[in-house]
């Protein structure tokens, strides 16, 4: 039985939570299409392999969302980088990439000549724009265009991959806010005279590669607490320093069409599934991971759990869906969990000394206190009117200071516990 294996990391952060569970996961039970997607990858570059395949099939599902936890309905949006020094193998990534993109290639085919023939005549009279769907879009596109591609999208997840990560410095800055947005597939929009205007939802999967020094670039200390770094999935290819040279096989006619099939399987799937068993899992698997952070401490793995879970859990359903079973199996339970583990090490190994120096620093910032919030923590636990005039010292008017503690009522900072002539308000927390 073969299985994912990579380097374990050494660093000391990323010792908290473990890559071990995805890299032992079994090829032969991975389902159609995934499977498939690693045959002649070599067994060391089988996760990021993996890494670069679950985006673009996540895309092709996004007529489903998911119960999650928490009672939300999460969509299939996954984005992920692959992290290899030059001429380390990332190349894989591009030829399953070139595979799992046929179908959506195909689709755009047509679109895409009406778009060339409209800007050949465009300006003519009769000459309607034909707002094409096209859904595989290149890294060098404007915000304008992104726009553009996402309003014709007709509600679909486009999916764009990026060979190299650093051809993408001059507009990273719109994908950074639009995979933030992307993530929740939450809404974006633009208002301007001259460009595309309009307001959707953010739909883009996202497969990107890059070197150390590109990655360390793009996620700097300025930026590591936007929520970024939390909604990537990282995996690293493995040190070929010195290796011999390694062989590579084109996929079978019947592996290509596994893989056609599993894109079918995807496309097909519609509405909102209920997964109580991979909940439930993940329950637990939050409040493992919830408890290990408080009991060393570790403000980072209680950060990077909760998005890694999402993750971990979205994977599942595309796991679930290619399986083509009425209920979750252990597999498929197994591998979401595996890669939530593998995502929050490499979150926690990638991101987490400078996440911990930053919110060592920002705690060290002062912290502006408004009269009224020094106010409200010198009050006792109940209180009245008188009380809160007293504290106040200025000679406000009763209405004045009955609207001040109005404020903090639909804050939730306290509740009225009496009304009539004296009234009382008891508080519920300990400061503002």
């Amino acid at each position: 039985m073969e299985n994912l294996t990579i380097q374990n990391s050494e660093n000391l952060l990323a010792a908290k939570a473990s890559t071990q569970p995805l890299n032992d996961f079994p090829v032969d039970q991975l389902p159609l299409g995934l499977r498939d997607s690693l045959s002649g990858v070599a067994p060391e570059a089988r996760v990021p392999a993996l890494f670069s395949a679950l985006p673009i099939a996540a895309a092709y599902a996004d007529g489903v969302k998911a119960k999650y936890c928490d009672g939300s309905e999460t969509p299939m949006a996954l984005m992920s980088i692959i992290i290899g020094e030059q001429a380390s193998g990332k190349g894989v990534c591009r030829r399953i990439e070139s595979i799992w993109a046929k179908k959506m290639d195909k689709d755009d085919e047509k679109p895409r000549e009406e778009e060339a023939w409209y800007q050949q005549h465009k300006g003519k009279k009769g000459v309607i724009d034909p707002k094409p769907c096209i859904r595989h879009i290149g890294d060098t596109i404007s915000k304008s265009a992104l726009m553009r591609r996402q309003l014709c999208a007709d509600g679909h997840t486009m999916y764009m991959f990026s060979e190299e990560l650093g051809s993408m410095k001059s507009v990273w800055k719109v994908f950074g806010d639009y995979f933030r947005k992307a993530f929740d597939q939450s809404e974006v929009g633009q208002d301007y005279i001259t460009a595309t205007s309009g307001v959707t939802h953010a739909q883009l999967n996202f497969t990107g590669c890059c070197t150390q020094n590109i990655f360390q670039k793009f996620f700097t200390d300025d930026n590591i607490e936007d929520g970024s770094s939390s909604r990537m999935m990282l995996a690293k290819m493995p040190d070929t320093s010195f290796a011999p040279l390694s062989q590579h096989h084109g996929y079978t006619e019947e592996e290509q069409a596994n893989i056609l099939k599993a894109v079918s399987l995807l496309e097909r799937s519609h509405g909102v599934m209920e997964l109580p068993r991979m909940c439930e899992e993940f329950c637990q698997w939050l409040e493992a991971k919830r408890q290990l952070a408080l009991a060393n401490a570790d403000r980072v793995m209680d950060v990077y759990r909760r998005r890694s879970a999402v993750i971990g859990f979205r994977c599942g359903v595309i796991f679930h869906i290619l399986e083509q079973t009425e209920e979750e199996t252990d597999a498929c339970i197994r591998f979401a969990k595996a890669v939530a583990d593998y995502v929050l090490a490499m979150q926690m190994e990638m991101f987490g000394l400078r996440l911990d120096k930053q919110q060592q620093d920002n705690e060290a910032i002062p912290v502006y206190k408004s009269r009224n919030t020094l106010l409200f923590a010198q009050l006792p636990e109940q209180f009245t009117l008188f009380d809160a005039s007293r504290e106040r010292g200025d000679g406000a008017s009763r209405e004045t200071i009955r609207k001040m503690i109005s404020r903090w009522t639909k804050r939730g900072l306290c509740k009225k516990l009496k009304s009539g002539d004296t009234e009382i308000w008891q508080k519920l927390t300990l400061s503002a």
